[in-house]
């Protein structure tokens, strides 16, 4: 049998010294290495020096750990549009940074120290969470080198350098100056495994059933509240009227000092066991047979500034000033209450809650707290 004829030298085919395998692993961190050898970086700033400035400041990853997709997702994005915006003809500079304060380090650093924390002091321990900060610095900037991502990276900001701390604190002197810092009350989140204050965005929630009561707050003038509201023969003249609220945090009782409505919503006087309580028509009219109608359509707005009476005694209570008192246990006005669930009247606490604590502020209410 004749030997097999070799056509592929036979035919006039172009030739390339381009491999036919990427051989990424191998020459990426070349290619690296060579834009680092001849200066890339620096060269590109120089030759776009006179071009019009695009700048992306960049939100920083905290510095507790090596980079994961979340991050590398986040560096890559930012890469290609500074690249972009660079082909695009800008001046495009990149300047990477660091978040190296906050729980994420403090953790991961006391996870580290175990007992032997016990023995340091605050300014030890802060030298550890700065030693171990600047150590995942290092191990990330050469993880995002390896992806590729071009910047500024020997110069980069980092929340821990002096000159950062200083500019802050220079700014918070600047608003201290304009009477800017204050000291007051305010409800927080707290963590008592780290003892600190948290974000919403650190908060994570899980499903709980929790005991919901109904707390019926007598009014401080229910005749005056009847002759108001009921043109024809009052139903019970001596009997006390009650805004009745519902809420699932019954221990936040004792700090109530308003009860909110929702000012454009309808409100009904029901009967019900012989006694008589403010609550939403709507609520009303979705449960037939558990309340007596007595008196629909009374507008939200017409109840904000009736006073009323705290169903616990002031030992039972928190604490109030003759002052305070009088600015406290009245109707207001709120944007947030809804006809869903509850009696559409909210019992609202400002030193228990966000929205509470706002509507507090705008209805110069006291913040209290006993619990």
């Amino acid at each position: 049998m004749a030997d097999a004829t070799d056509y592929k030298s036979t035919l006039n085919l172009p030739r390339t010294e381009f491999p036919m395998k990427a051989d990424l692993p191998r020459r990426e961190p070349q290619q690296l290495e060579a834009w680092k050898a001849m200066g890339l970086e620096e060269k590109l700033r120089a030759a776009s020096a006179n071009r019009p400035r695009f700048l992306l400041h960049d939100g920083p990853p905290y510095a507790n750990g090596p980079i994961h997709l979340g991050t590398a997702l986040n560096k890559i994005l930012k890469d290609l549009v500074v690249r972009s915006r660079s082909l695009a003809g800008f001046n495009a500079p990149y300047v990477p940074g660091w978040d190296c304060h906050g729980l994420p380090i403090e953790q991961k650093v006391d996870k580290k120290l175990g007992s032997k924390k016990r023995e340091m002091d605050a300014v030890a321990i802060r030298k550890a969470c700065r030693e171990y900060a600047q150590g995942f610095i290092d191990v990330q900037r050469e993880q995002f080198r390896r992806l590729g991502i071009g910047g500024q990276w020997e110069h980069p900001y980092t929340t821990m350098a002096f000159n950062y701390e200083a500019e802050i604190a220079r700014a918070f002197g600047e608003f201290y100056e304009k009477g800017l810092v204050f000291r007051a009350l305010k409800s927080v989140r707290w963590c008592f495994t780290d003892q600190t204050a948290l974000a919403e965005a650190e908060l994570e929630y899980e499903e709980r059933e929790d005991p919901a009561i109904e707390v019926a707050f007598p009014l401080r003038d229910s005749r005056a509240f009847l002759d108001r509201f009921f043109s024809g023969p009052l139903p019970s003249p001596d009997l006390p009227v009650h805004l009745l609220i519902w809420t699932t945090t019954p221990w936040t009782i004792p700090s109530n000092i308003a009860i909110a409505v929702d000012p454009e919503a309808n409100y009904a006087v029901i009967r019900r066991e012989g006694k008589l309580y403010v609550i939403a028509s709507q609520i009303a009219n979705d449960k037939p047979g558990r309340y007596e109608i007595l008196l629909g359509g009374i507008r939200g707005a017409d109840l904000v500034g009736l006073l009323y009476e705290h169903p616990l005694s002031r030992e039972k209570r928190g604490e109030l000033t003759a002052e305070e008192e009088a600015r406290s246990f009245r109707v207001v006005a709120a944007n947030y209450v809804t006809m869903d669930t509850g009696t559409g009247l909210v019992h609202t606490a400002p030193g228990h809650g966000e929205d509470d604590f706002r509507t507090g502020q705008r209805e110069n209410l006291p913040i209290l707290s006993p619990v």
